[in-house]
Formats: structure tokens, sequence, C-alpha cells
């Protein structure tokens, strides 16, 4: 039998399409960079990702530290 490991994380809604279908044309430059780098730091290249919340909130993203319209994301990992 698998199971799945996962991480939630808070971010901001507008990095969604980026980490879910690699789709950055809604970031600007630095965003896009804010991104890959948070990625990098965090190992985030592997496993899938989903939306865990269908409305946001107003909360701290944990990709820029900043508060924004937030979603909570899932990363998981087959084991």
């Amino acid at each position: 039998m698998t199971t799945d490991i996962y991480y939630d994380y808070t971010i901001g809604e507008h990095f969604a399409p980026a980490l879910i279908n690699d789709d950055y044309t809604g970031l600007e430059d630095d965003e896009h960079d804010t991104l890959d780098q948070w990625g990098d730091d965090n190992e985030m290249r592997s496993g899938y990702w989903t939306i865990e919340s269908e409305s946001s909130d107003f909360a701290k993203c944990e990709i820029t530290g900043l508060l924004s319209d937030c979603v909570t994301i899932r990363q998981y990992f087959r084991r």
C-alpha cells in the first residue's frame, strides 16, 4: 500500500498557477525570481501540488513574507 506524505503552505494566490501548472505568466520578473529562490531553498521541485482551500484569506505569504490574499496549497510525495 502506498501512502502520500504532504506539507501545507500558505502562499499568495497569484503564485499558485506557477507552482501547480508551471505557468508564470501572471508574475512579475522579481516575483518569478522570488518563487524560484523559495523553491530552491526548500527543495520544492519534486512531488505534486494541490490547492486545499477554494477561497483566499488575507495572511502572510510564506514565499515573500508579505501580507496578501493567500491560499493553502499542499505538496504531496509518494512513498
